[in-house]
């Protein structure tokens, strides 16, 4: 069977000096790449080859930009690249996902891109497949130079077939007016994830507090405030140890509330990250590479303007400590 992935990059940041230097792909085992089907369907990419530094049976394959473009695929703000590949799929009935890491920020998004041979008994998640996070906010536009209140809403879900421990959430809120409202953290357990679209934001019926003596809180050199929440009650019942894909208390949902005084027009970006302990790591080759700490940014963003503008939420998949920031 052959099967075809395609891999976006997209610059949601305003930052966009460094770009992407290598890009790897950790295929799942038993995949294999087939040579000389790599492209770009909208042009948008310079095709080369990748090269497998994993092995036969576990391929880790890497693009290596910064060598067979003689530089990094830079991205200006908001553009989208992107390029794509073929693979030989060799494997018996399961479900098989793929991760992809990028240099030089050390970013990844953890298991994605889901392969359902036959009908397997395990019908959600993915070997090793981390967690997947959500995060939305109740006012995405607000006025500037009005001091106004939002809300944020955190979901953390186990991707994985085994049970997973988050030992801490950090959150970056965003550079230029944003700060954390005392004792407005909550917490639950779930099966099903927050949505925006059918879930309230001021509904914390059934949550725990999350007191301010268990976060640590700090200003970064950069004015941004640094939110860390710690395992609660010193990790007594109920703590975070997630259930495995799609079960009870599979979905840990965070919210808070922060006072947003936005002095000019602009979108403003925050960044989340979980440390999940051991239960997800980078491959050893990946490691010898220099991918390792990783972790992936989650970028939630309001916009303040004089006028209306739509913004949209975002999600991501995070894997690895929050050290690695």
């Amino acid at each position: 069977m052959v099967a075809r992935y395609t891999i976006f990059l997209e610059q949601i940041s305003p930052q966009i000096s460094d770009g992407v230097t290598v890009a790897f792909d950790q295929i799942p085992t038993g995949f294999s790449y087939i040579a000389n089907t790599t492209f770009s369907a909208d042009g948008s990419m310079t095709s080369i080859e990748p090269t497998n530094v994993g092995s036969t049976q576990d391929p880790i394959l890497m693009w290596d930009f910064d060598t067979g473009l003689g530089g990094p695929v830079l991205l200006a703000h908001g553009q989208i690249k992107e390029f794509s590949f073929d693979v030989n799929i060799n494997r018996s009935e399961n479900r098989y996902c793929n991760s992809i890491y990028l240099k030089p920020n050390r970013e990844t998004t953890g298991m994605v891109s889901v392969v359902q041979m036959g009908d397997p008994s395990q019908d959600d998640g993915c070997q090793n497949g981390g967690v997947i996070t959500s995060k939305y906010i109740n006012t995405p536009v607000v006025i500037a130079n009005q001091p106004t209140t939002v809300t944020y809403v955190i979901n953390v879900e186990n991707f994985d077939t085994s049970t997973l421990a988050i030992d801490s959430v950090r959150d970056m809120l965003p550079q230029g007016g944003i700060t954390y409202v005392a004792d407005s953290a909550t917490y639950i357990l779930a099966e099903e994830p927050f949505d925006p679209l059918e879930d309230s934001f001021t509904d914390v019926s059934g949550h725990y507090g999350l007191p301010d003596t268990e976060l640590q809180q700090s200003t970064l050199a950069s004015g941004r405030e640094q939110l860390i929440w710690i395992l609660p009650h010193g990790g007594a019942s109920p703590n975070w140890s997630l259930a495995q894909a799609d079960n009870d208390d599979s979905i840990l949902i965070i919210r808070f509330q922060a006072q947003a005084t936005l002095t000019g027009s602009g979108t403003y970006f925050n960044e989340l990250f979980a440390d999940v302990g051991s239960g997800c790591s980078a491959p050893q080759a990946l490691v010898s590479a220099g991918c390792s700490p990783l972790a992936t940014r989650l970028r939630s963003t309001v916009h303040a303007t004089h006028g209306p503008r739509l913004a949209s939420s975002c999600q991501a998949t995070m894997c690895d400590p929050y050290q690695a920031a």
